[in-house]
């Protein structure tokens, strides 16, 4: 949080418990920084990543106002939990994303139409929030997946990301 506010950012993603039953310590821990947090214009923006999220999730936004604590959408956990929907109705607290692809096991980090997300609606949607900031990819070269080098991934991944935001009807 500390660089955050150094090089001038105003967010930290910030993983959750992988469980609801260790949510009281991570409220304590978040009760702890929340004077850091808001005395330098730093929210954190809770990320999707494991099933039991959406509880954490909900008892964070109940006790926290959204100038603290926030939502980072991760398409690609959102794809293997099948929660998008669920998330989606959390729009008003998208603060960060980490946008990526997968087949809906491992979490593979590809770009856009590698595997089964449905990025015309996820697009769609990080549009009819009012995202203000720029779409962000989440996304790793893996010769597993891809058998060229990392400059052909790079021009892979960009058409990926270029086809994607033009049939959301966003600007590249």
């Amino acid at each position: 949080m500390e660089f955050c506010s150094a090089i001038g950012g105003d967010v930290v993603a910030v993983h959750p418990p992988k469980d609801a039953s260790n949510s009281g310590m991570s409220l304590k821990a978040l009760e702890s920084v929340r004077p850091f947090c808001e005395d330098r214009g730093i929210a954190l923006a809770i990320e999707n990543g494991f099933p039991a999220d959406d509880e954490i999730r909900a008892q964070y936004f109940e006790r926290f106002p959204p100038e603290f604590i926030g939502m980072c959408f991760d398409s690609g956990h959102a794809n293997l939990n099948g929660n998008s929907e669920e998330l989606m109705k959390s729009a008003s607290r998208l603060r960060a994303l980490h946008l990526h692809d997968n087949k809906g096991l491992p979490d593979d980090h590809q770009p856009p139409f590698y595997g089964t997300a449905d990025w015309p609606r996820v697009l769609r949607w990080v549009d009819q929030t009012g995202y203000p900031e720029p779409v962000n990819f989440e996304m790793t070269h893996r010769p597993k997946y891809f058998e060229g080098g990392p400059e052909e991934y790079l021009d892979y991944a960009v058409k990926s990301i270029d086809t994607a935001m033009s049939r959301s009807g966003q600007v590249t």
